[in-house]
């Protein structure tokens, strides 16, 4: 039974990679991705979540969300050095090399997790907070925001103390939170609302509100490396089914002269597969992205910063 399982897992990722394939640009040079290995990762064939990259070390840490585990990988050696239990129904994780911190929301028990990256022990869980889901760290002021769904609100933590300073009030369901490296501002994107929110994270106020046309309950949000664009994902599903946990994320390319490697994250299975990206191709046509959820793909919006 479990075979069969992992099976059609298998057959429901090489449909997906078949459906991004028809999204991208027709061209007679080979496919910009390369499987390099496929490393099989502890735990049960359950979903996962977020991940975050400390580039630093080479260190991928995962949201195993219905194990209940993160799991923490070794980029350069392809292998997991930790499977770490204890985080009830973890949705998102960031790690800050900075800090030697990586945070993790354990939405189980509505906290945030702090884990030491040397120690890889938790050393701290903050709370409460209703649903915490996304993450980010804005290093100006040494915070972190956690996109409380259920909540319509957005969690600031202060790193140094590891204590819940205010919650802000979004006016709808918190849908991803990012750092925008470019303004410092954080950005979260509000289901309800349909619009994208500004946050100054100095004084934890909302300082700009951005309609998002054409979009419908928000979700997943990404900021374009190469340029001031901002690119958010449509959350909303089709009448009578439940959103798409396709939906939860937004990716954008990188311009590189030299290969890149990508992680992509596919329906639950216990498989890590690595890309090498050969060449540089767009997903996105005429400033749209796609992002692929079960139904196949469907537009996105996105947004010039000036």
């Amino acid at each position: 039974m479990r075979i069969g399982i992992r099976n059609a897992l298998r057959a429901e990722t090489l449909l997906f990679a078949a459906i991004v394939a028809v999204a991208l640009p027709q061209s007679r040079e080979e496919s910009p991705l390369k499987r390099v290995a496929d490393v099989p990762l502890p735990g049960a064939a359950v979903r996962f979540d977020y991940q975050s990259l400390d580039a630093s070390q080479g260190r991928l840490y995962i949201a195993h969300m219905n194990a209940n585990q993160l799991v923490v990988f070794d980029t350069k050696k392809r292998e997991v050095i930790a499977n770490l239990d204890g985080f009830p129904s973890v949705h998102g994780v960031w790690a800050v090399p900075e800090l030697s911190r990586v945070y993790a929301s354990a939405t189980g028990e509505h906290q945030l997790a702090v884990v030491d990256m040397k120690t890889l022990k938790t050393i701290a869980r903050v709370g409460p907070i209703n649903y915490p889901d996304g993450i980010a760290y804005a290093p100006s002021a040494k915070r972190v925001f956690v996109s409380d769904e259920h909540g319509n609100a957005d969690a600031v933590i202060d790193t140094t103390t590891n204590k819940l300073i205010t919650t802000i009030p979004l006016g709808g369901g918190a849908g991803n939170t990012v750092c925008d490296s470019g303004s410092g501002h954080i950005l979260v994107a509000v289901h309800e609302k349909n619009e994208l929110v500004a946050i100054d994270p100095a004084t934890a106020k909302i300082i700009a509100r951005y309609p998002l046309p054409g979009v419908e309950s928000p979700h997943g949000i990404a900021r374009c490396c190469e340029s001031p664009r901002l690119h958010c994902g449509r959350g909303k599903p089709q009448a009578g089914r439940r959103r798409s946990h396709h939906d939860d994320g937004a990716v954008c390319t990188q311009r590189r002269r030299r290969p890149r490697r990508s992680c992509i994250r596919s329906r639950p299975q216990t498989t890590l597969c690595f890309g090498r990206i050969r060449k540089h191709h767009r997903v996105s046509r005429g400033g749209k992205i796609f992002n692929a959820g079960r139904q196949g793909l469907s537009t996105a919006w996105s947004h010039r910063f000036r």
